[in-house]
């Protein structure tokens, strides 16, 4: 019986577990085995040169034929040499074989990990990505960084690479990281977390067997883009300023949509109690509308200088568009709202003329009205007062105003009549007399102001003329015929009776001066005057217009009418007459001594021949 002494050596991987036939490892040797063998002992020295005889976790024996190799049960990822001490083989033949066995574990490159990160863009803008941004780490080999495959693109936002689009599946060298090539850009309309799915690779290589240089599974890096906000106060403006005023409180319940930029209502809510509403809303741009309250209107837009408390919407209750970046905040867009005001009240005809509204007393229709701004400018188109003497200007914005009657549209011959009578301002005139203007007034949100009044009054109307000595009694007032002093005339009402009294002057002239109306006059004739004849010769400003009694007809004088047509025509009665007599001696000569003659009938005559009264008996 012989030993053959054989050696030889074989490859395994770190981390793996291989079994061996025997008989290859011969034949590997160099020599081939016909008949049966069988492994007789086993002695290694192990790689922390600790010599052991039989099995162990790194090498040891099968069965009669094979053996195995199991570096990962020694230690992980280890990797170097070890050998066998002694390896005997018995053949059939009764023959040994002493196989020395050299056995390599060679290295393998461990797939490196990369490592989960979270970004808040809170302000929407991009984000340059860092080589720590991946947290790529080889706890094995420890081998360099060498690139990042995408594996996944966020729904939302776009990777790039020097500011072109990233497709999913696309590498990228550590090179262009560190050179800070690579951003990301969030979409400016959409908030959420989106995730960019990666893995790592490095510098290792894949020689070895299951080698990777490429991270198993995928990690992630997750940008976190937050809702924007938008919103903020609607509030009773109540003096349409156009500003929040310390006084003026919020609104609640009023209807606040939100537009995207398209005009198209995406939203919708009601202000709170204190007049507040908010939208939390992706990043975009937008605008917001009022669905304005009945009664209101909306302030004046961009007023006062302040943004945060002005009113930011027109008049339709629309904003201009508003951008909103991811994380905005916008508490700035408020709403001012007035309601409108009432201005007005009635023209009336004070008939007693005591700048009061007295029962009774009648409107008067027609009469034009100006509203006047607080710089006194004509503000919208005039009014004209109804039948019963009433105007109302409505929907007015809180402000300063006042009004101003026409004077020309009066009726004719009126007047204003006294400003600001009686102590009550809504029962009082308040136009100024010479030109109808009232003073100002201040009209709150809402505010019904019915008491700018204005009373008129007509202008007297004169009655007179004269009463005349008419001496020749023709009832016509003739060149040199005098008037008549002293003479009592007296003033009647359209009843007849007696409302004023009054004495000619020297020249024989009267006057009273009465409210338009219907009179007539009474000419209280003095001693040995009688009335002239009436309406004689044909011209009323000549003739006399009393009749045999003193009394005129009645006539009807309009306000401010001058009727200066009364005249009376008075004169005093003459004598005719004399004698009959007997003419005794016949010489035409009523001679001394020469009787009368009684019983003779005398008739009076005209200058026409006619008679004249009742004849006369001497």
């Amino acid at each position: 019986m012989s030993t053959i002494n054989l050696s030889t050596a074989l490859h395994v991987c770190e981390d793996t577990d291989r079994n061996f036939n025997i008989r290859d490892l011969l034949a590997q040797a160099g020599y081939n085995v016909p008949g049966a063998l069988n492994i007789d002992g086993i002695a290694v020295l192990l790689p922390n040169d600790e010599e052991v005889d039989g099995n162990t976790p790194l090498f040891g024996q099968l069965d009669a034929e094979n053996i195995y190799v199991r570096p990962g049960s020694w230690a992980a990822n280890w990797n170097g040499m070890f050998r066998t001490i002694e390896l005997v083989v018995n053949l059939s033949d009764g023959d040994a074989i002493a196989l020395e066995l050299q056995v390599i574990v060679d290295p393998v490159n461990d797939a490196p990990a990369g490592t989960d990160k979270s970004f808040d863009l809170l302000n929407g803008n991009g984000i340059t990505l860092t080589e720590a941004d991946f947290g790529f780490h080889d706890d094995v080999e420890h081998d360099g960084f060498k690139s990042v495959v995408i594996t996944s693109l966020p729904v939302a936002g776009s990777l790039q690479l020097n500011g072109q689009a990233v497709a999913a599946g696309a590498e990228i060298d550590v090179a262009d990281i560190r050179a800070g090539h690579v951003v990301f850009v969030p979409d400016q309309n959409v908030a959420g977390n989106f995730a960019l799915g990666f893995k790592v690779r490095d510098e290792g290589g894949t020689v070895g067997c299951d080698a990777s240089d490429l991270s198993i599974n995928p990690n992630y890096l997750t940008f976190n883009v937050p809702m924007a906000h938008l919103g903020d106060f609607v509030w009773h403006d109540k003096n349409a300023n156009g500003v929040q005023d310390a006084d003026e409180e919020g609104i609640a319940g009023v209807v606040v949509q939100l537009k995207d930029a398209n005009g198209l209502v995406v939203a919708s809510t009601t202000t709170d109690a204190a007049g507040a509403y908010h939208f939390d809303v992706n990043p975009g741009t937008y605008s917001v509308a009022l669905v304005t309250p009945a009664g209101y209107s909306v302030s004046a837009q961009n007023q006062g200088g302040n943004t945060a408390t002005d009113s930011d919407f027109d008049t339709n209750g629309n904003t201009s568009l508003i951008t909103l970046a991811p994380g905005a905040t916008n508490n700035t867009i408020d709403a001012g709202l007035f309601k409108g005001a009432q201005l007005g009240d009635r023209v009336w005809l004070d008939t007693n003329k005591n700048g009061v509204q007295d029962a009774g007393e009648a409107g008067v229709a027609g009469v034009k009205v100006t509203l006047l701004d607080a710089n006194g400018q004509a503000v919208g188109s005039p009014l004209t007062t109804d039948a019963n003497g009433n105007y109302l200007f409505t929907n007015l914005k809180p402000g300063t105003y006042s009004v101003q009657f026409d004077k020309t549209t009066l009726p004719a011959g009126y007047l204003f009549t006294s400003k600001d009578a009686g102590g009550d301002d809504s029962n009082d005139s308040d136009a100024n007399q010479t030109d109808g203007s009232t003073a100002q007034v201040t009209l709150a949100s809402g505010e019904s102001n019915l008491s700018l009044d204005a009373g008129v009054v007509a202008t007297p109307a004169t009655l007179g003329d004269r009463v005349w000595h008419d001496s020749n009694a023709n009832g016509v007032q003739d060149a040199g015929e005098l008037g008549i002093g002293g003479v009592t005339v007296q003033l009647k009402n359209s009843l007849g009776a007696v409302v004023g009294s009054t004495v000619t002057d020297a020249s024989g002239n009267y006057s009273f001066s009465v409210d338009p109306g219907t009179y007539s006059v009474a000419v209280v004739a003095p001693a040995g005057f009688l009335a002239t004849a009436k309406n004689a010769g044909g011209n009323g400003a000549l003739d006399s217009d009393i009749d045999a009694s003193g009394q005129s007809s009645s006539v009807t004088v309009g306000a401010g009418q001058n009727y200066r047509d009364l005249d009376a025509g008075l004169y005093k009665t003459a004598q005719l007459g004399d004698r009959v007599w007997f003419d005794t001696n016949k010489n035409g000569v009523q001679d001394a001594g020469e009787g009368g003659v009684a019983g003779v009938k005398v008739t009076l005559l005209d200058a026409n021949g006619n008679a004249v009264g009742s004849p006369l008996t001497t």
